[in-house]
């Protein structure tokens, strides 16, 4: 795993994982069209609706911050 601590992740997972994954890296099978899946299996195109779907911990844990200059949000 590879963060930069502010928006940039990059994870490296064996191959023998491929098409095993799910949650917001999505689910290595080499599909991009079908990433955004939510726990339960819903396919989703809205970003933040899809990121707010795998959070744990309530609320609480984690909210929305405000828009960065660009329009690109952080969280």
């Amino acid at each position: 795993m590879l963060w930069d601590g502010d928006g940039f992740l990059e994870v490296t997972v064996s191959s023998s994982y491929k098409g095993k994954l799910c949650g917001l890296c999505g689910n290595f099978n080499s599909v991009a069209r079908d990433d955004m899946r939510t726990r339960d299996g819903r396919l989703l195109n809205d970003t933040w609706r899809f990121g707010s779907s795998w959070r744990v911990g309530g609320h609480r844990a984690c909210t929305r911050r405000q828009e960065r200059p660009g329009g690109i949000s952080r969280c």
